[in-house]
């Protein structure tokens, strides 16, 4: 496994599985809340991933802290000048990644997410659990 992979295994093993942290995914994408829908589209044309799995965009103020999610649906049906931040979804939603497991299923169920951000004690976006994820973890109990 490359260094940097490893890396991250390292990481996500450091969290209970049963938690936020032990669900959630650290390859996930996010942008300034500044940007426009036209920006962020030319942005993923130029990158060198897929994006077959990708539901949501996490959003991050100009201090670099979590400020909210948008559904991709809302970025392609926007216009090309419109700034991320006026699509977000509200509630502002996220979870410390030692939350647990059923604070995890109570918010996906209350908000019908598809996607949650998992935040450190600065605000910052380290993961994103999908929906796919809680339900792996629930066929597993």
């Amino acid at each position: 496994m490359p260094g940097h992979e490893a890396k991250e295994v390292r990481e996500l093993l450091e969290f209970d599985p049963a938690t936020a942290g032990g669900m959630m995914n650290t390859k996930f994408v996010f942008v300034s809340e500044s940007a426009t829908r036209e920006e962020v589209l030319e942005w993923m044309r130029k990158q060198d991933q897929s994006f077959d799995q990708l539901d949501a965009i996490v959003l991050l103020d100009h201090k670099a802290q979590y400020s909210g999610v948008v559904p991709v649906v809302r970025i392609l049906l926007a216009e090309p000048e419109e700034r991320l931040a006026a699509l977000k979804m509200e509630p502002l939603v996220s979870l410390a990644p030692d939350a647990d497991g059923k604070e995890v299923f109570q918010l996906f169920d209350k908000y019908n997410l598809r996607t949650l951000t998992v935040v450190d004690q600065d605000n910052r976006p380290i993961g994103a659990i999908a929906v796919d994820d809680v339900v792996c973890h629930l066929l597993k109990r």
